[in-house]
């Protein structure tokens, strides 16, 4: 049966598209500082924002931590559901949303129906969460497909301004193999919280961990300073405003070091592309882009396999239709 992708239509002008692009690479710059940025009134910033959150264009603001110096990879589950009562089907949407090493939680369309992210230090590990999840959820999950990132590079949605390839660097979330950094409890209790609201100011942090704002303050920075807090990046919804966030899930036939950095000066050349993962498992190479109709997702999957036809065993691409929860970390 064909999934009919229902999006509601709101229109940016230019000055959201700014404050959207901005709030994405650092979501925790001053209102006064992005409006001396931006050259307008902070009262503007502060009105359009209010906007921008009430049409849940805007639904977070994240810490963005890179896992790998956590201890931590990341696995993904992409499932199909068994036919089933909306009642039960929110029993499982929920229990992945408040389950503390699930980090993204998503719906699709076409073969798949939900995709989750799971942090887990190794595959026994990774095993047993699974098997819980599952066992908690019985008769829901009819099949699913695992892949496990090897490495994951964010981009910024330059088609909001139609900004150049040279402003693309992104960012990588996953720096190399799993480390453990020496954090202590309450190190992990300011990650915890920042990964759910980047935006909760230090006097909060301290007050629920239980030591003064100053304190809590240069925790933060120290956290920044090891990289394992990358940044901070507000997440936007892209089918609010008509356009649609696919997944495009690769199989290859074995990839180079050199053939993947050309899959990655792709994605960072391409300004509707907005991540670029490898990954090991039932796929090799995962590429999420916002795409405006058919024509663009026929026109992005034709150049994808011109260019890269020789490595292609097989593809597959899913819409993502909402994104329930957004922690690059595990909380």
């Amino acid at each position: 049966m064909k999934v009919k992708i229902r999006m509601r239509q709101y229109p940016l002008d230019e000055i959201e598209r700014r404050i959207i692009y901005e709030l994405e690479s650092d979501c925790k710059i001053s209102i006064s500082k992005l409006g001396g940025k931006l050259g307008i009134s902070k009262r503007m910033i502060e009105t359009r924002m209010h906007k921008l959150i009430g049409k849940k264009a805007i639904v977070n603001f994240i810490a963005i931590v890179d896992f790998s110096k956590l201890g931590y990879v990341d696995h993904e589950v992409w499932v199909q559901v068994r036919h089933m009562q909306a009642e039960k089907k929110r029993k499982f949407i929920d229990s992945l949303i408040m389950h503390p090493q699930v980090g993204w939680v998503a719906s699709c369309g076409g073969k798949f129906d939900f995709a989750f992210s799971i942090m887990a230090e190794d595959s026994v590990t990774f095993s047993e969460i699974l098997r819980k999840i599952l066992s908690d959820n019985p008769g829901v999950v009819q099949n699913y497909s695992i892949s496990i990132a090897t490495k994951i590079r964010s981009f910024p949605r330059t088609y909001l301004l139609e900004k150049h390839a040279s402003e693309r660097a992104g960012a990588l979330f996953f720096s190399g193999p799993p480390q453990k950094s020496r954090l202590d409890r309450k190190d992990l209790a300011i990650l915890t919280i920042l990964a759910r609201d980047a935006k909760t100011p230090a006097i909060a942090i301290g007050r629920k961990i239980g030591m003064s704002t100053n304190a809590a303050r240069m925790r933060v920075k120290k956290l920044e300073a090891m990289k394992v807090i990358e940044g901070y990046k507000a997440i936007f919804q892209p089918s609010v405003i008509g356009i649609q966030n696919y997944e495009i899930l690769i199989t290859t036939e074995g990839i180079s070091a050199e053939k993947e950095e050309e899959f990655n000066a792709y994605c960072r050349s391409n300004p509707h592309i907005t991540l670029f993962m490898t990954c090991i498992g039932r796929w090799d190479i995962n590429i999420s882009v916002d795409i405006d109709g058919p024509q663009q997702l026929q026109q992005t999957l034709s150049e994808i396999r011109d260019r890269f036809g020789s490595v292609i065993k097989d593809f597959e691409y899913t819409p993502i239709l909402h994104v329930y929860k957004f922690n690059l970390g595990k909380t």
